[in-house]
C-alpha cells in the first residue's frame, strides 16, 4: 500500500497556505490528511454555521467584519510606508510595505552604498553633480550613471515583505497569511473571528508597524 496515496488525494497547496515550516518539512501538515478543505466538507461547515447563528446574526457578523476591514484599510492608507495592493471588497485587506519605503542600495564598481532621495550619503553625489567642494567622485553631469544599479526591484520588495510577515507570525501575537498577485507578494489581513472587535484591529496594526520599523531599519 502506498502511504502517500491519501496525501496525494487530499493535498491542496494554494499560495496563502504556504509557509516556511511546511516547506522545510519541520511539521506534519494535517490539512493533507483530512477532508476539511474539500468542497463538500466546506459546504457542511457553512451549514453548521447557519444552523448555529441563524441568518440574521450571521449577517450582523459579516457586516461588522467588513466594517473592521474598512477600518484597517484606512489605517494602512494613513501610513505612507504601506500600500493596499488590490481593492478591498469584503473582510480581507491585501497590503504590503511600499517600494518607496525601502532604501535602495546603489552598486558602483562593486561598492554598495545606501541611496536616499538622490544623495549618496555624503559621497558628493547630488542629482548627478558634485557637491561644490571639488569632491564629485566622478559623478559630474551624470557621466557615470550607467554604473549605478538601484536594488529595490520587485524581488527585493517581495523579500522584505516576506521577512516582515515571517517575523510577525513568529512573534505569536498576530497571524496573517500571504498571496502573490501578479508576481507581487502581499500580506493578507482577514477579519473573520466571531470575537474580534475594533480594538483588536487597532492593536494588530500597531504590531505590524512595530515589526515594520525593525525590518525596514535592517534593510
Amino acid at each position: 500500500m502506498d502511504p502517500t496515496a491519501l496525501i496525494k488525494a487530499l493535498s491542496t497547496n494554494p499560495e496563502y497556505l504556504k509557509n516556511a515550516a511546511t516547506n522545510s518539512k519541520r511539521v506534519v501538515d494535517y490539512k493533507d490528511w483530512q477532508i476539511a478543505l474539500s468542497r463538500r466538507f466546506r459546504a457542511m461547515k457553512l451549514w453548521f454555521v447557519l444552523r448555529s447563528y441563524g441568518i440574521s446574526k450571521l449577517r450582523s457578523f459579516l457586516r461588522s467584519h467588513v466594517e473592521m476591514a474598512k477600518h484597517f484599510e484606512k489605517l494602512v492608507t494613513m501610513d505612507k510606508r504601506f500600500e493596499v495592493i488590490v481593492p478591498r471588497n469584503f473582510a480581507t485587506v491585501c497590503f504590503r510595505v511600499s517600494p518607496s519605503a525601502i532604501k535602495p542600495k546603489v552598486y558602483n564598481n562593486g561598492n554598495c552604498n545606501q541611496y536616499r532621495n538622490g544623495y549618496q550619503n555624503g559621497n558628493g553625489y547630488q542629482n548627478g553633480h558634485g557637491n561644490g567642494n571639488g569632491n564629485s567622485n566622478g559623478y559630474q553631469n551624470g557621466s557615470h550613471e550607467k554604473q549605478l544599479l538601484l536594488t529595490n526591484d520587485n524581488e527585493t520588495v517581495n523579500d522584505l515583505n516576506s521577512r516582515l510577515l515571517e517575523s510577525i507570525n513568529a512573534s505569536g501575537r498576530l497571524f496573517m497569511t500571504h498571496a502573490v498577485v501578479g508576481g507581487t507578494y502581499t500580506m493578507r489581513f482577514a477579519v473573520g473571528a466571531s470575537l474580534t472587535e475594533e480594538r483588536h484591529v487597532d492593536t494588530a496594526w500597531k504590531f505590524i508597524q512595530q515589526y515594520a520599523d525593525v525590518v525596514l531599519s535592517a534593510s
